[in-house]
């Protein structure tokens, strides 16, 4: 009865049912501002109804808001600015088991900056008991990436000529006060202000089983305002964690990392 209820006020009342399309755009503001099939399953298991993600797809469509890529529908940034995903680890970077893989170190190099650095964190999770060598995997990259989307931790580096010595965290005080620490704030703020822009040039440009070598192109659009050289690596890294890819190599990105070649 309270469904029923609750339907018929959405059609009675159309700020109630603008109000969940507001809401549904905020959902996918998070997954690409995508709608396919692996984000129509996280749609709906969030409570959201396919009727409703069908007719959003197709009234951008018929609206010029939207552009069909193959079974995904990519809205345009009219109607939907992408954000930088919403990702779950059952881990955090302060958890104990990671503190033997955090070290305080003085990089060599121009513009290499003192901070605490994480490396081989994976070694600590294929050290829990039961955890099989694939589920280490999964987890690892689900702790980098909520790391990176939270501003806890940047894989940040001035120059595409040096890796950095690891990924720079700022999970605590004396972390977040050193040096290095200005860098992952800094790298945040712009990780966060193009990830859309960055986004939908890889989805214009970029063709779905190609090799990737467009995330190179696309920071090099951006470098007067980024001081990160491997923020692509990091942006890889996060849509890597968020699911955005439906295979281990680079060219098994899907809409709207990429777009589907013509026919002929």
């Amino acid at each position: 009865m309270k469904r029923l209820f609750a339907i018929v006020l959405a059609f009675s009342f159309p700020g109630a049912a603008a109000a969940g399309e507001a809401e549904l755009i905020s959902f996918l503001q998070h997954e690409g501002c995508t709608i396919g099939p692996a984000v129509i399953e996280k749609a709906t298991a969030r409570g959201f109804s396919q009727d409703a993600l069908n007719r959003l797809a197709q009234d951008a469509l018929d609206d010029g808001q939207a552009k069909q890529e193959g079974a995904c529908v990519v809205l345009d940034r009219s109607l939907c600015e992408m954000k930088l995903p919403i990702i779950q680890s059952d881990f955090s970077i302060g958890d104990a088991v990671f503190a033997p893989y955090i070290a305080v170190e003085d990089p060599e190099g121009d513009g290499a900056q003192q901070g605490c650095y994480l490396n081989d964190a994976i070694k600590a999770l294929e050290a829990i008991p039961g955890m099989s060598a694939e589920d280490a995997g999964y987890a690892h990259l689900k702790l980098l990436g909520s790391g990176l989307v939270s501003g806890q931790l940047a894989f940040f580096e001035n120059t595409p000529l040096r890796a950095p010595p690891g990924f720079t965290v700022i999970h605590n005080e004396d972390c977040a006060a050193l040096p290095a620490a200005r860098d992952v704030r800094e790298g945040f703020s712009v990780k966060k202000k193009y990830f859309d822009w960055f986004m939908r040039y890889l989805f214009e440009n970029a063709k779905c089983g190609g090799n990737g070598t467009e995330s190179l192109h696309a920071q090099w659009e951006i470098d007067d305002d980024n001081k990160n050289a491997w923020l692509f690596f990091e942006y890889e890294m996060i849509v890597r964690a968020a699911g955005w890819y439906e295979g281990a190599h680079v060219s098994d990105g899907r809409p709207p990392l990429c777009h589907y070649p013509k026919a002929g």
